[in-house]
C-alpha cells in the first residue's frame, strides 16, 4: 500500500519544475508544500511541511506546466533523504521520488484573472419603456 499526498487543494506547488534526464528517461521535479496547522500555549499556529516530488512520463509531462501556487494531489510512498544545506547545515526532507497519478485541483493563474477566451457577459438589455398611459375614457384604467 503507498502512502501519499491526495488533498484536496492544501498541497501547494513552491517551486518551479526542473527538468532532468536520466538515461533516456525524463524526470520533472518540484517541491510541495502541505500546511499543517497546531495549538501551543492556547494560540494556534499553521506551518508547512515541504515535499520533493518526481514524475516522469505523462505525469511528468503534466507537472513540467505546473507554477508556484498551484494545487495539486498525487499518490507515492513518502520517504526521508538526509542532506547537507549550502551552509553546512544538516538538514532533512521528506519526498515522493516516484509519484503517479497528478491531479491539478487548482491553478494560480485560473484565481487570480479570467482566462482571455472566457465567454464574456452579454451586454445589459436596455431599460424598458415606461407604459403608455391609457386614454382618461378607458374604463379599466384602475384596474
Amino acid at each position: 500500500m503507498n502512502n501519499g499526498l491526495m488533498n484536496l487543494g492544501s498541497v501547494r506547488v513552491v517551486s518551479a519544475p526542473e527538468v532532468r534526464m536520466a538515461g533516456d528517461r525524463e524526470l520533472v521535479s518540484l517541491r510541495v508544500a502541505l500546511n499543517t496547522y497546531g495549538e501551543k500555549a492556547k494560540a494556534r499556529y499553521r506551518e508547512a511541511v515541504f515535499i520533493g516530488l518526481t514524475f516522469s512520463g505523462r505525469d511528468g509531462e503534466q507537472a513540467k506546466a505546473l507554477l508556484p501556487g498551484d494545487a495539486i494531489g498525487c499518490h507515492g510512498k513518502l520517504g526521508v533523504r538526509d542532506y547537507t544545506d549550502k551552509n553546512g547545515v544538516e538538514r532533512m526532507e521528506l519526498e515522493i521520488p516516484f509519484a503517479a497519478d497528478l491531479i491539478i485541483h487548482s491553478r494560480k493563474a485560473e484565481r487570480a484573472a479570467p482566462a482571455a477566451d472566457a465567454p464574456k457577459a452579454a451586454p445589459a438589455k436596455p431599460a424598458a419603456k415606461p407604459a403608455a398611459k391609457p386614454p382618461a375614457d378607458d374604463p379599466f384604467a384602475g384596474l
